[in-house]
């Protein structure tokens, strides 16, 4: 899987199919590693984990940078925060409290960051 952060979209792109997935808007940019707990700042004031399973859990899953920056508005910076035993996630660091609109496609998922309440 790979990863690309523009503007206020992070997209994620798969080999084949997409994996079973949840966003959970989070109330700050600080996140920790899986499995080591390592602490990861991003940008921003407030976060957005994003939780994607159903990969194999004996190699890496991911393949691209630990963080892209973005230059939206809303989401400023992403971070690969796990892949371990088959369950792949990102944190994503917004300038306010934030949630995500996802469109799917046959190997691909979107997210289009929106500040909460809109």
């Amino acid at each position: 899987m790979s990863a690309a952060a523009d503007g206020d979209t992070l997209k994620l792109t798969f080999a084949s199919g997409t994996p079973q997935f949840v966003v959970v808007p989070v109330g700050s940019a600080h996140f920790t590693v899986d499995p080591s707990g390592r602490p990861v700042d991003l940008a921003g004031a407030s976060g957005v984990r994003i939780v994607l399973r159903g990969f194999r859990g004996d190699v890496s899953n991911y393949i691209g940078p630990a963080r892209l920056a973005s230059s939206g508005p809303i989401l400023l910076e992403t971070g690969a925060i796990g892949d371990f035993e088959g369950v792949v996630s990102f944190g994503a660091g917004v300038s306010r409290p934030a949630c995500a609109n996802v469109t799917a496609s046959s190997s691909t998922l979107t997210f289009q960051f929106i500040a909460s309440g809109n």
